[in-house]
């Protein structure tokens, strides 16, 4: 089992280990990593959902600025671009990573919305991104950044009139496959895709302490709670009993 530590604030450590089934287990423990574990309190309200919803496209927008960094520092250093798989992948790692947060799903509930958005020029970068994830990264569609035609080469005429007297018996007429998929964008390496990635980021650090302040921590009755816990290793907050442990 792999064990990591994490100091929370000056009182609390998290405790993350793998078990064997490799689902991660968190504990937490006050003042010190010897203390034992305090009961684990998990807050299960709507508001908690849509927060947990919003921590996470965060996350996936702070993985998608670190995939552009190491794109940009590879762009700077590769003999051919068109031809590096790694920076590939990067690109559609990015592409993937930054659709992610504006499609719907079950787990999430919560989904970015264009409004987020205000400048200009990043809603624009956005529709580049959204169209390189819809129709080319995510699906098969009708892109810029895939291409494909097949070409029948053959050989000129005075070679064909050769190959016809038997003179160049190798000649004859063979296909191509004329080849395109982005490995790269500009858009990627000229700071506009940043741009907007930090906007949006600015955004959700707003959105997230607005929800936090909705949820009242400040106004809920430590006694009431523990007295609510009791031996519980594990004990879940829903919307009534968050009203039962606020302050009067």
């Amino acid at each position: 089992m792999k064990t990591e530590w994490k100091k929370v604030d000056d009182d609390w450590y998290e405790k993350k280990t793998i078990n064997e089934q490799r689902v991660p287990v968190f504990t937490y423990h006050y003042k010190r990593k010897s203390a034992s574990p305090t009961p684990t309190i998990l807050l299960k309200t709507k508001l908690a959902q849509n927060l947990c919803g919003y921590i996470l496209i965060k996350k996936d927008i702070k993985d998608t600025i670190l995939f552009i960094q190491e794109h940009n520092k590879l762009v700077q250093t590769s003999d051919n671009i068109g031809k590096n798989i790694i920076l590939k992948g990067l690109t559609r790692a990015i592409v993937i990573t930054y659709g992610k947060c504006f499609t719907d799903a079950d787990g999430r509930k919560i989904r970015l919305d264009k409004k987020f958005i205000k400048t200009k020029t990043n809603q624009e970068i956005h529709a580049l991104l959204m169209e390189m994830r819809n129709q080319y990264v995510a699906h098969a569609g009708k892109s810029i950044h895939e291409k494909i035609c097949l070409s029948l080469l053959c050989p000129p005429p005075k070679e064909v009139n050769k190959v016809l007297r038997g003179k160049n018996v190798k000649g004859k007429i063979i296909l191509e496959q004329q080849l395109f998929q982005t490995t790269s964008t500009i858009e990627f390496n000229d700071g506009t895709v940043l741009s907007l990635l930090n906007e949006l980021r600015n955004s959700l650090d707003k959105k997230i302490s607005q929800i936090q302040e909705k949820l009242g921590l400040e106004n809920l009755d430590p006694v009431k709670l523990w007295n609510l816990v009791k031996r519980n290793k594990v004990f879940h907050i829903d919307e009534v009993i968050l009203e039962k442990i606020q302050q009067k």
